[in-house]
């Protein structure tokens, strides 16, 4: 069977899984695309002729030959797209977070779970193979047990006004990837998280209320610690590192150069460096689509799920409460588990 696939929002990340679903995916099929803009609909269909475009996405997941749907339009929408899909049984990837708001966010993870419709968060760092490694190596046992995460997050340049614009600030828009693979990696929940930042670059940032550089520590459930450190102006690329310390060892993932090419001219050594996440993250997105495709067709459990993007979502809203109150956040992850 192929999965006939509908893609909602054709802006960066819309683009990328529009793209990877049309001949990319084992098993699944580009049906239709959505999106508002109406050319970049029409620049989309016209490159890609067999693809059908709607204008509005409620034509697209009432189609009868689409029987997944990629959420990648803005998070200010996703709540009444996913309430039009829920009722059709049709299986869901969105784009993080699942929705701006916290308390809808909780109450749309109850509503996906008591419809039992496969769902999979977009939380693509997980399938980056220099993650999946690391992730086998701790459930292994070749550090130990894991007492320390350390995590850094860096974009090249500050996103422009009209994104900062969207956002619901730093640690939501960006470190939320961070505290998922905490999350994934530690195994164990974040209890508690203090934060600080600034914006001392961009002032256009400053002007939203936002920041262009973030720290945070926090503590596990387990009892390890975390940190997590956010830049949006690196300047030189687009850098993201990961470090665990573990009783009987390390892990580190991640690297500053994109090949292991080297100019040495006089008086200088160049090194390449990533331009941005799509880059980075290349093969990890299509990883996160065969694994999407995959398991649903094959009725599996789906991981992330909505559960793991509202957990990552939270620990974020209180680092976010952290940097505007000064003060030590407690985590609430019993909010997840009571019933909706």
């Amino acid at each position: 069977m192929t999965l006939g696939i509908g893609v909602i929002g054709l802006g960066l990340m819309g683009a990328v899984h529009a793209r990877n679903c049309y001949g990319r995916i084992p098993g699944a099929r580009l049906i239709a695309v959505s999106d508002a803009n109406t050319e970049s609909l029409e620049a989309f269909t016209s490159e890609f002729h067999l693809v059908k475009g709607y204008l509005d996405y409620r034509e697209l997941i009432e189609d009868p030959d689409v029987d997944a749907i990629i959420i990648a339009a803005s998070s200010s929408v996703h709540a009444e797209i996913i309430r039009g899909i829920v009722p059709l049984k049709k299986a869901i990837l969105c784009e993080k977070p699942l929705t701006n708001s916290m308390e809808e966010s909780i109450e749309l993870h109850h509503l996906i779970s008591r419809a039992s419709i496969p769902f999979q968060m977009g939380l693509m760092r997980r399938f980056d193979p220099s993650y999946i490694q690391a992730k086998a190596l701790i459930e292994k046992g070749s550090i130990g047990t894991p007492y320390s995460f350390a995590a850094i997050s860096r974009d090249k340049d500050a996103y422009p006004p009209s994104y900062i614009s969207k956002t619901s600030g730093f640690f939501k828009d960006t470190g939320v990837h961070d505290f998922d693979l905490a999350r994934w990696l530690m195994g164990a929940e974040v209890a508690t998280i203090h934060a600080q930042g600034s914006a001392f670059i961009s002032e256009h940032i400053k002007e939203f209320g936002d920041v262009d550089f973030a720290q945070a520590n926090f503590t596990f459930t387990s009892g390890a610690f975390g940190s997590i450190q956010l830049t949006r102006n690196a300047i030189y690329g687009y850098e993201i590192r990961t470090e665990i310390l573990g009783t009987n060892g390390a892990l580190q993932i991640g690297w500053t150069h994109r090949t292991g090419t080297v100019l040495l001219v006089r008086d200088q050594v160049i090194r390449d460096t990533v331009e941005d996440y799509r880059l980075r993250f290349e093969q990890a997105y299509v990883n996160e689509m065969v694994e999407f495709v995959r398991s649903v067709k094959a009725s599996q459990a789906i991981s992330p799920n909505s559960y793991d993007g509202v957990a990552a979502d939270l620990i974020a809203d209180a680092a976010t409460k952290s940097l505007q109150r000064g003060t030590l956040e407690t985590v609430d992850n019993g909010v997840l588990e009571s019933s909706g």
